[in-house]
C-alpha cells in the first residue's frame, strides 16, 4: 500500500490542503494566503545593520565638517590650515623605516667581519 502524504497547513488559520486533489496542495495554499490573508504576506521591511547604522552616522558627521569648512572657506576667502600631524606621522614611520634598513645592514657587515675573522 502507497503511504499518504501529509496534508500542508495555513500558517495563520490552519486550513489543510490535501494531496488528493487536482491542483498541487501548495499552489492551493499559496492561493489561499494570497486571498484570505494578505497582511501575512506581505515582506517584511529589512533591518539595519549596527554597521551600517555606525557608517551613516560617521557620514554625516564627515559632511557636517567639510560644509563648516567650505562656510569658514568663504567668510575668510584663505584656503584652510590642515594638521600637518599626519604628514609628520608619515615621515617618522617613514625615517623609522630607513634606521631599520640601515640597522640591517650594519649588523649585516657585522657578521661578516666576524666571519672573516674566525675563518682565518
Amino acid at each position: 500500500m502507497a503511504k499518504r502524504k501529509k496534508p500542508l497547513t495555513c500558517p495563520v488559520c490552519k486550513k489543510k490542503f490535501y494531496h488528493s486533489a487536482k491542483a498541487h496542495p501548495i499552489g492551493r495554499l499559496s492561493k489561499h494566503i494570497a486571498r484570505e490573508h494578505p497582511r501575512y504576506r506581505r515582506k517584511k521591511k529589512p533591518r539595519k545593520r549596527q554597521l551600517d547604522i555606525e557608517l551613516e552616522t560617521i557620514d554625516d558627521i564627515l559632511i557636517k565638517k567639510v560644509s563648516e569648512l567650505e562656510n569658514r572657506m568663504m567668510q575668510t576667502r584663505q584656503p584652510v590650515q590642515h594638521d600637518v600631524t599626519a604628514g609628520a606621522v608619515i615621515q617618522g614611520v617613514m625615517l623609522g623605516i630607513e634606521l631599520a634598513k640601515t640597522a640591517k645592514t650594519g649588523i649585516d657587515a657585522i657578521k661578516k667581519t666576524k666571519k672573516k675573522k674566525g675563518s682565518k
